[in-house]
């Protein structure tokens, strides 16, 4: 079987936490051993938004192999996200383009900005259960629950036809990106995060945003985002 799904998100039209709900559907859908993600920006408050979303959906969560993206792009991300992201059990983050995008004072040569979440039994060749969501949010709280964003869902579960399984191998011809841009990402070190929190420029935060703030302390909170942000 092999479905798709669009969430779109946008608190003026009071369509809340759209991305947050989809992508929490969709990791409940199977028993996934592997979460790929690559997204442009990652804030706290995101991730441990995250984190917690799949701890409730995703099958034992803590043992699921967990790869990490992220870029330092102009110097948006959070010191903070990345180390929660990697304290995470079973969990590895690495930095696209470190070292040029550090040399350069967090001035990308090319920007890095996929949005992209991938589902998957950890093995070599793609099978169904197989998963992927692609949209516009980045990490951060905004973008799960409060922005103007759209995102697409993709899963694929046993049995599959012959059509469903073409899909399937052809969407893993394009997920061979993630095998490169994972192998030539920079593992993130201490050293690395130390010359980063040194050069970072705190900038505007997404996540400061009027619609986030209530919402966006990293402490546990009497209500949560889900139903919290609707209310």
């Amino acid at each position: 079987m092999f479905t798709t799904s669009l969430a779109l998100q946008d608190t003026n039209a009071g369509r809340v936490s759209q991305i947050s709900n989809a992508l929490s559907d969709l990791a409940g859908m199977a028993h996934f051993r592997r979460l790929r993600a690559a997204v442009a920006y990652a804030t706290r408050a995101g991730c441990d938004d995250l984190s917690r979303a799949f701890g409730r959906s995703l099958n034992r969560w803590r043992s699921v192999r967990k790869q990490w993206l992220i870029s330092i792009d102009f110097g948006t991300t959070e010191v903070q996200a990345l180390e929660y992201l990697r304290d995470l059990p079973s969990s590895e983050v690495r930095i696209p383009d470190a070292r040029q995008v550090l040399d350069r004072s967090l001035f990308p040569d090319r920007p890095f900005h996929p949005k992209t979440f991938i589902l998957d039994l950890d093995q070599e060749a793609a099978d169904a259960p197989f998963a992927i969501f692609v949209g516009s949010a980045n990490l951060t709280f905004s973008g799960r629950h409060t922005g103007a964003e759209h995102g697409a869902s993709f899963l694929w579960l046993p049995p599959l036809t012959r059509i469903e399984a073409g899909v399937l191998q052809n969407a893993e011809v394009q997920l061979g990106w993630w095998d490169i841009a994972w192998g030539n990402a920079s593992p993130f070190t201490d050293e690395l995060l130390e010359e980063y929190r040194r050069k970072r420029r705190i900038p505007q935060k997404e996540d400061a945003t009027r619609s986030v703030r209530g919402f966006s302390s990293p402490r546990p909170k009497v209500i949560d985002a889900d139903p919290g942000v609707a209310w």
